[in-house]
This record gives C-alpha cells, structure tokens and sequence, in this order.
C-alpha cells in the first residue's frame, strides 16, 4: 500500500509536513523562481536550501506539470 503524504496544523496555526518532498514542493509554490530555464531555478533553488538532489528533482517535476 502506498504511503499518503498529509500535512496537519500544529498548536502554532502553521502547517507541519510529514514528507521533506511535499515541504519541498511546499516551498516552489511560495518562492516561484523567475528565469527563462524554470527546470533549473527550481532545482538551484532547492539545493541551496538544503533539499537532496533527488527530492529537488522530484518536487520541480510536480511543480512544473502543475504550473
């Protein structure tokens, strides 16, 4: 069975992900990059905030068929 990725409110009001690739994803919808090649600002801008390659380029692949 496949894991489901949820997220709940915490007693701050903030949202607590349960999966680093949804914070990721999380993150792309509210800092979108602005730049011709958008495949690549998504995936610089993850690294540099600390996402692994792979959750970066698996967050850009949904953001970018979403958008």
């Amino acid at each position: 069975m496949r894991k489901r990725f949820y997220y709940s409110l915490n007693i701050y009001g903030t949202f607590m992900f349960n999966n680093e690739k949804e914070r990721a994803f999380s993150y792309l919808q509210s800092h979108k990059p602005r730049s011709k090649n958008l495949y690549m600002s998504c995936i610089r801008k993850l690294i540099t905030r600390g996402y692994s390659f792979e959750i970066s380029q698996d967050a850009t692949k949904k953001f970018l068929s979403l958008n």
